[in-house]
C-alpha cells in the first residue's frame, strides 16, 4: 500500500502478488461496487490491473479540494 500527496491529487496504489481474477467476468462481490463508488463519489480515478495468477494492482487517483 502507498499513498501519495502530489498537492493537487491524492494517489493510493495497493498491490498484491496474490492468484489476481479476471475482470471481464462479472465479480459477484460488493467490493470492486463499493470502492469504484466511492472514488467516483470522490470525483476520482480507479484503475485496475489484474489477471489470474499475476496479482492484483489498483491505482486511485483523487483531487484534494483546496480549503476555503
Amino acid at each position: 500500500i502507498s499513498i501519495t500527496n502530489t498537492g493537487d491529487t491524492i494517489h493510493l496504489v495497493i498491490e498484491d502478488n496474490g492468484k489476481g481474477f479476471d475482470l471481464t467476468k462479472t465479480v459477484k462481490g460488493i467490493g470492486l461496487i463499493n470502492i469504484r463508488n466511492r472514488v467516483e463519489v470522490a470525483c476520482g480515478q480507479l484503475q485496475i490491473i489484474t489477471q489470474p495468477g499475476q496479482g492484483c494492482r489498483m491505482v486511485i487517483e483523487v483531487p484534494v479540494k483546496p480549503a476555503d
